[in-house]
């Protein structure tokens, strides 16, 4: 087997290793260290003494991977006008500084950095510029360029470039915007790659990207993105992205409320926003029947507004190319709900039985519900309050409230105080049939209301009884301390201008636990005084007809032996008894 590698790019480099076997072999050959140069045709050649030769090839092919692309935008503001970016460049290539503009016949010569023509003329193009027809526009003419470039073709601006270099085979670029592929589109869309190689044989391309800018490409996102080859497939690489800055005038300005984001109720804090359709936003003022108000960042604040600032509203900015005056409007209405009132008055007296029409309103510019509520208790709705056969339990203080139930919080109340004039009433006590103790104290109470406010009394036996009373919010409480002795009758009597009333108290007076236990005692004691004398009657014999012959000297010492002894629990004296009867005093 024999290499031929001499002198070439691949001495000692190339590595053969050789497989035998019976009647075939393989020769295995590798390249070690491989370069971009080695990216040639290689050539198998099989000799045999009976078959002949025979060869074979292959191409090997080497792979770079490019660095990560840079994108660069330029950094400028563009600023578009209704025909084309202002700051828009020549689309021409950068190296011709001098152009050659037909104009009507005539030829000129003009440098792109001077507005005077530069002398004398360099010679025409070799070949003959057309003469028929006439172009309308200028035509632009390159000594390096064969043909005419028309001036609606340089109304596009650059947007930036990308540049991805050490690829190898050589990468391409393509351009996005908004996750939109770019390609070349006459008048509207450039794209340019210049593409170098450097010492070590690796590509490096740089494109750029020139654009017919519109108002909508105002914060589009450019990008560019880098496929190159890879083994068996490709690969791809994308850089950062890009915003340009598109400038253009605003021709229209927009006015609105920005908040509340809702009605507009008195007593609101209201802000208006006005933002024109141009890029910067334009600096405004705004007015209200030709008066200037005064504004911060474009933004209008009226605090506690009432209906007095309801009425048309102006933001109003100049555009910077025609000077004419941009207006932008909007309507503000406040709504309101003025305050409650209640008729026919605040304060309304009437008899027991009489009835009452109450009216409650409040002007509004939105619809309205009314309650009316006592001590924090709805007790009608709507704005007529109706009571029939007024009572004591009606009188009190009304309250009005009206809300608005299309914008919260927007209420208003009045309240209005009814009195009800009438004959005392007394409060029906519990019971009015008492049981007590003789000797025991009772207290006895009476409330009554009434309007005026009733003056209480209490009678007993037909004689006036000391009490005590107190005003209370209703009424008149009264109360008495009352003696039992015996059974008696207690009455209270309530009286104003209007009438009286009177509730009778009926006691009935019960013995004492104490005096039933003294009688029980007593009526012991009384038994045991009788069996005493029975006893004694019995040992003289006088009973069933004994003798009555005894010892009197044992008669006298029994008679002096017994004695009883009373207690009673009323006089708290003990009194001795003989049996005989004698009284003796008690130090016997």
């Amino acid at each position: 087997m024999r290499i031929e590698e001499t002198n070439s790019q691949f001495t000692g480099r190339i590595k053969v290793d050789v497989t035998p076997s019976q009647g075939s072999g393989q020769v295995l050959l590798r390249v070690l260290e491989t370069r971009l140069g080695d990216e040639v045709d290689f050539i198998c050649l099989v000799k045999s003494l009976t078959d002949g030769n025979d060869q074979g090839k292959t191409q090997l092919r080497v792979f770079e991977k490019p660095d990560h692309p840079i994108i660069e935008s330029v950094d400028e503001e563009i600023w578009y006008n209704n025909e084309e970016p202002v700051k828009a460049r020549l689309c021409i290539p950068l190296q011709l500084n001098v152009i050659i503009i037909f104009w009507g016949g005539n030829l000129t010569r003009f440098s792109p950095l001077l507005s005077s023509p530069l002398l004398p003329s360099p010679p025409l193009p070799s070949s003959p510029l057309p003469s028929s027809p006439r172009p309308s526009s200028p035509v632009l003419y390159s000594p390096l360029l064969s043909s005419p470039l028309t001036s609606s073709l340089c109304s596009a601006v650059q947007i930036g470039s990308c540049e991805a270099k050490n690829g190898y085979p050589r990468p391409n670029i393509t351009w996005y915007k908004d996750n939109t592929p770019l390609s070349n589109v006459p008048n509207e869309v450039s794209v340019e790659s210049r593409v170098a190689t450097g010492s070590s044989g690796l590509f490096s391309v740089e494109s750029e990207l020139s654009l017919k800018v519109v108002k909508e490409d105002q914060g589009s996102e450019f990008y560019c993105e880098v496929n190159y080859q890879v083994i068996g497939g490709f690969g791809m690489l994308e850089s950062e992205k890009k915003k340009i800055r598109v400038r253009y005038p605003s021709d229209e300005v927009n006015l609105w409320v920005k908040s509340p984001k809702r009605d507009i109720k008195e007593g609101d804090t209201v802000e208006f926003e006005c933002l024109g359709n141009g890029n910067p936003q334009p600096l405004v003022t705004f007015r209200r029947e030709r008066v200037e108000l005064n504004a911060i960042n474009n933004v209008l604040e009226l605090r506690n507004v009432s209906r007095l600032d309801s009425g048309r509203y102006e933001c109003v900015t100049t555009h910077i190319e025609t000077f004419e005056e941009v207006v932008g409007n909007t309507t503000l209405f406040v709504n309101y709900l003025e305050p409650a009132d209640v008729s026919p008055e605040e304060t309304l007296t009437l008899s027991q039985g009489a009835d009452l029409n109450q009216s409650c309103n409040a002007l509004s510019s939105l619809k309205t519900h009314t309650v009316w509520m006592k001590n924090g208790v709805k007790v009608a709705t709507g704005n007529i309050l109706s009571l029939r056969d007024v009572v004591y339990d009606m009188a009190g203080t009304y309250e009005c409230m009206v809300t608005v139930p299309q914008l919260v919080g927007m209420e208003t109340s009045a309240v209005f105080q009814l009195i009800v004039e009438g004959s005392p009433e007394i409060s029906e006590p519990q019971s009015t049939s008492l049981e007590q103790a003789v000797e025991s104290t009772v207290v006895l109470t009476c409330r009554a209301r009434g309007n005026p406010r009733p003056t209480i009394t209490w009678r007993s036996a037909g004689s006036l009884v000391d009490s005590q009373s107190n005003v209370t919010e209703d009424g008149v409480l009264s109360w008495v301390n009352v003696k039992v002795s015996s059974d008696l009758n207690v009455s209270c009597h309530a009286s104003n201008t209007n009438g009286n009333v009177e509730t009778l108290y009926s006691i009935k007076a019960t013995g004492s636990s104490g005096v039933i236990i003294a009688v029980l005692i007593i009526c012991l004691l009384l038994l045991a005084i009788l069996g005493s004398v029975l006893y004694f009657l019995y040992k003289k014999g006088k009973i069933c007809g004994r003798s009555g012959k005894q010892d009197l000297t044992k008669e006298k010492t029994s008679r002096d032996n017994i004695v009883v002894e009373m207690k009673s629990d009323n006089t708290e004296e003990a009194v001795l008894l003989a049996v005989n009867g004698d009284k003796k005093s008690g130090d016997q």
